[in-house]
């Protein structure tokens, strides 16, 4: 046999067994490669949807959140207004938000009730929306005869997790319509005072929005992606009759085997290959991502399954190809292997070693492979040098999306480039949620600044002031100030029924020319009219010549007016006038309400107490002349008769006084160090004082109203100064809250020093549970 044909028989057979070789080999190669990279994929989709899913929780949880830390402060609210603010609350919450169902509280007794000394027993209150959207009240007192420790709420309570979110649970709203059973869950957060236990806040939110998650489109064919509970209930899924299953839908008998749910439940990510349960045999590789939400310490879980079929199809497909292209070209190969043997070996050398590094992970461009020739060798030399460009610029595109710079371009290779659509993909999704972070962010610090600007209005009423003129000139400079307004006053409600004046009485950078116009009458201009009508007003084009602010360029005139009526227990006690150059925003109207409704508090208490110190100088007067009359009595027998007969009938009124108020309340006398000198039948009844005890003191008996030590010693302080002071208390009479409203009376001697205090307590439960 000549060289020739020893070359060609040699060249053939072992270009024959590299062929079978190299096939093989690529095929293998781009199966695994191609396992992995879709695995790495699904890995990726299951993180980036787990995100999404949680975003949507956290948001819920996050707007639960703010009201449990409003509500962790509910020591310094008044005990008469808590439950007012707190339900004004919940239900705000719940109106903004319509995918809540409901918003709940279930307060401990013992954190509420001063006498209510047991570990068990909870004022449950919560708001329900209906299939209709009416929103309605409910208030109950449940487990007053003891905790159900295999409840729930018991179950939470004595967690150590200060957040949780439940377990999906079907709910029916209408008994009679079966369509309108919703999935939801509900998400809780302990409320806390010094590390303990006070109470619970919950809403109830349901899980269809969640549904919209699972519906996007997967870049493998037959893929599916589903959202999964704690205890392995599917939560969302492309088909809704699996909603609300068990895990053991989809997997079989497989589910106790790969011991799924242990794995979700310690909140680990995990993926298995396992075969679908009613399928057609088909193995599926399956990814599971942890979600927690919040503080919770019970992990939901996103799982993404692939058919591992569709992925090798692909590489299947061109191995076939690749087998049949290589018949061909070997057969063609046998008629001109005599001339170009010598030129296939090296660059098929250059073409190995290259695939080689591809396979190492080194896809530096100076690997590229520099033929130019317009076979076969050429092709593949042209590919491999595209694939590596490819594949460079990826990676380039990846790092640059891992460092948040997302507004670079990259174009993907066409339909079928997977790796590169789910890059852009995934930096799309990226921009959505740095767009909903930001919202997130602002909306927080709208209710940051209400919440703030509440505060700091609450401590200015809390304030002592020397004039009721000094205590509204801080309300209305705090208020103008905090809404970065220009200008504002606060008008007064003085007198009543239909000769009541709206008084200016404090004003902040209102030009000389304002506040010549000081008083108005009810319904009388924007004043009186905000006054009657009891609604906030609001203009953006005020009247020309209405205020205007003077300055050194000139004058120039607000374009934006707010006048906020000042409204307690539907009487107007005056109105606060704000004016700016720029539009009040919705969470600054917000805010004025609130600061509104408790400036009227304020200045009603005010009142009450002016009446009250009036009555009680009106009575001292009346004291002392009587006194007058009794000493001019004794200088004639026909006046000593005269006066005894008066003194009578002045006891008789007193004892008249005293027998009506103990019929509503009671009468109790004090020393000036607080010990207890004398009390009516009714006040031993209600305070539980046997005649046995001696030597009581103003803090031994109030300590079960609901105040502490320090908060009575400093109220005793100001009553034994000879400041006539007012206070509400509760009791627990016959298992029920008794209010009580105690005003002390200092009675001033000749010498001008103090006798006795007298309190007069009357009972106003029915007023409370009139308002309520």
């Amino acid at each position: 046999m000549k060289i020739r044909g020893k070359i060609f028989v040699w060249i053939m057979s072992t270009t024959f067994v590299f062929f079978l070789f190299v096939v093989g080999f690529l095929g293998y190669r781009f199966r695994n490669e191609s396992l992995t990279k879709a695995k790495q994929i699904t890995d990726i989709q299951a993180k980036l949807y787990s995100g999404e899913a949680k975003s949507i929780l956290e948001n819920d949880m996050t707007s639960l959140r703010t009201v449990a830390e409003f509500m962790n402060n509910y020591e310094k609210i008044p005990i008469e207004q808590r439950s007012e603010i707190f339900q004004t609350l919940m239900l705000s919450v719940l109106e903004s938000n319509p995918k809540f169902y409901s918003i709940w509280t279930s307060w401990e007794l013992s954190s509420i009730e001063p006498k209510w000394n047991k570990p068990y027993g909870r004022l449950r209150t919560w708001y329900l929306r209906s299939v209709a959207g009416e929103i309605t009240l409910s208030i109950d007192t449940p487990n007053t005869e003891g905790d159900e420790p295999a409840s729930l709420y018991y179950k939470i309570k004595t967690s150590t997790d200060y957040e949780h979110i439940v377990d999906p649970y079907f709910y029916t709203y209408e008994s009679s319509v079966i369509a309108d059973s919703v999935l939801e869950t509900s998400l809780a957060i302990h409320i806390r005072k010094d590390g303990f236990y006070k109470g619970l806040i919950g809403i109830d939110v349901a899980l269809d929005d969640l549904q919209d998650i699972v519906n996007h489109k997967l870049p493998f064919e037959n893929s599916f992606m589903y959202l999964l509970s704690n205890n392995g209930t599917i939560v969302a899924h492309p088909d809704n009759t699996l909603i609300g299953k068990s895990l053991t839908k989809l997997f079989g008998e497989q589910y106790t085997e790969v011991n799924i749910v242990d794995k979700i439940k310690s909140g680990t990510k995990f993926s298995v290959n396992h075969i679908k349960e009613n399928s057609d045999g088909s193995t599926y590789y399956t990814s599971f991502v942890p979600i927690y939400i919040g503080k919770s310490k019970t992990p939901w879980s996103v799982a993404v399954s692939v058919p591992l079929a569709s992925v090798t199809q692909t590489a299947v497909n061109n191995l076939y190809f690749s087998l049949i292209v290589g018949i061909i070209g070997f057969a063609l190969l046998s008629i001109i292997i005599f001339i170009v043997s010598e030129n296939i070996t090296s660059p098929l050398h250059k073409t190995i070693e290259v695939l080689h590094k591809l396979d190492s992970g080194d896809i530096n461009t100076a690997n590229k492979l520099h033929i130019k020739r317009k076979d076969e060798m050429g092709d593949m030399a042209h590919s491999l040098n595209k694939l590596i460009d490819t594949l460079n610029q990826t990676a380039d595109f990846a790092v640059i999306i891992g460092k948040g710079q997302y507004t670079t371009n990259y174009e993907a290779l066409g339909t079928k480039d997977i790796l590169g659509n789910a890059l852009t993909e995934m930096r799309k999704n990226l921009i959505l949620a740095e767009e909903d972070r930001k919202k997130t962010r602002i909306e927080s610090e709208k209710r940051t600044w209400v919440q703030n600007g509440i505060t700091e209005i609450g401590d200015i009423l809390r304030e002592s002031y020397d004039t009721f003129e000094d205590l509204s000139y801080a309300i209305v400079k705090t208020a103008v100030k905090y809404l970065r307004a220009s200008q504002g006053g606060m008008f007064v409600t003085e007198g009543t029924g239909e000769d009541a004046k709206l008084i200016l009485r404090a004003s902040y950078a209102y030009d000389k020319k304002k506040k010549l116009e000081s008083e108005f009458s009810f319904g009388e201009g924007l004043i009186g009219r905000a006054a009657r009508e009891q609604q906030f007003i609001q203009l953006t084009q005020i009247p020309q010549g209405y205020t205007f602010i003077g300055s050194g360029l000139g004058e120039e005139h607000p374009r934006i007016l707010a006048l906020l009526p000042l409204v307690h227990e539907s009487k107007t006690f005056g109105v606060l006038e704000i004016a700016g150059f720029t539009n009040f925003e919705s969470y600054q109207v917000e805010f004025m309400h609130t600061i509104g409704q408790r400036i009227a508090s304020v200045i009603s208490n005010i009142r009450a107490n002016i009446e009250t110190k009036e009555l009680l100088e009106q009575f001292k007067e009346q004291s002392e002349k009587l006194a007058m009359k009794e000493f001019e009595s004794l200088q004639t027998n026909v006046e000593l008769k005269r006066t005894k007969q008066q003194l009578k009938i002045a006891q008789n009124q007193i004892l008249g006084i005293e027998k009506a108020l103990t019929e509503n309340g009671y009468i109790a006398y004090f020393d000036v160090s607080g010990k207890l000198k004398n009390i009516s039948r009714s006040g031993k009844e209600i305070f539980g004082i046997t005649d046995d005890m001696k030597d009581l003191s103003f803090n031994e008996i109030h300590l079960a109203t609901g105040h502490n030590k320090p908060w009575l010693d400093s109220f005793w302080v100001g009553v034994s100064k000879g400041n006539i002071s007012k206070k509400e208390s509760a009791l627990m009479l016959n298992n029920k809250p008794t209010w009580f409203t105690e005003t002390y009376f200092p009675v001033i001697s000749d010498t001008g020093g103090i006798d006795m205090i007298i309190c007069m307590g009357i009972d106003i439960s029915k007023t409370k549970e009139n308002k309520k």
